[in-house]
């Protein structure tokens, strides 16, 4: 796509970790993915860069709310964008707590250091998309529900071109290997192994994943995230009697074992680590065990 820009938000100083995607349409720009809070100066740096007023968005696209995703979006809609989320979400960015209490249970005192302060974002501002299609800055948008890493989640496709959000896993420029973001609490295997399905059957020329970057083979790719899936299930249900220290433990081993399999370096697997930590999958996947 001529029009797309693909914008590395350079996260905890590391490069290819996430990214946000630039849309230039016919009347305006549309963003999808804001980020978090904490690469905003960078974010909006990058864009005026390229050449565009930051005032020229119009539009937001969250695939879903988790902070690496949408930590930003209270700004962009302080500025006038109109940000367009899943109808389970949206009140999450109007009324933030809950969500950033989640994520201090799990990032602990990492709080500001990763994410940043994140403001809401006033109701009016906030445009529930359901799965369906809708024309945005003159191009047409169509969303895809894709629940199974999150229940909230949404998928964007414009042309023949799919941003995935974490749907198509974590997969980093110069590697192959597909990694299993799991985090708590919305994991589930089988809304994701459908979700997989709907993405094959959209036809895509390429995927953008937010972490990170363009894929320019969606089936081969898709396959084998979904083997990839089965196997980390597969390996968090054989280890139950481990407490959830141990499990973290053993399961962030064994990930790093497998990525060597697909000869990722030390260095990219610590960029992995950023996007994608292996402890989080470790919890996120035992919860949905026992859910079961």
């Amino acid at each position: 796509m001529n029009n797309l820009f693909i914008i590395d938000q350079e996260f905890l100083g590391a490069p290819h970790v996430i990214a946000s995607y630039l849309l230039e349409g016919p009347d305006g720009l549309i963003l999808i993915e804001t980020g978090p809070a904490s690469v905003k100066a960078t974010l909006e740096r990058k864009i005026e860069e390229l050449g565009f007023s930051l005032n020229q968005i119009r539009h937001v696209l969250v695939t879903h709310i988790h902070l690496d995703h949408s930590g930003g979006a209270g700004y962009w809609a302080e500025r006038g964008a109109q940000i367009h989320v899943h109808e389970k979400g949206a009140r999450h960015l109007i009324e933030p707590e809950k969500l950033l209490a989640s994520a201090s249970r799990i990032y602990l005192d990492r709080m500001d250091e990763l994410w940043g302060t994140t403001i809401p974002a006033s109701a009016e501002k906030v445009s529930v998309f359901q799965e369906g299609t809708r024309s945005l800055a003159g191009l047409e948008v169509k969303a895809l529900d894709t629940p199974g890493h999150a229940g909230h989640h949404l998928a964007f496709q414009v042309g023949d071109a799919l941003f995935t959000g974490d749907v198509a896993g974590c997969c980093l420029p110069g590697c192959n290997f597909p990694s299993v973001p799991g985090p708590p609490p919305e994991f589930n295997l089988e809304a994701w192994t459908s979700s997989l399905s709907k993405l094959r059957q959209a036809q895509p020329a390429a995927l953008y994943l937010t972490h990170y970057g363009k894929v320019d083979e969606p089936g081969q790719y898709l396959d084998a995230l979904e083997e990839r899936l089965h196997d980390c299930v597969k390996f968090v249900k054989e280890r139950e009697g481990l407490t959830m220290e141990e499990l973290q433990h053993a399961y962030s081993e064994w990930d790093r074992a497998q990525s060597e399999r697909w000869n990722v370096s030390e260095q990219d697997y610590q960029r992995y680590e950023k996007a994608n930590p292996g402890f989080m999958s470790a919890q996120g996947i035992r919860r949905y065990l026992q859910r079961r």
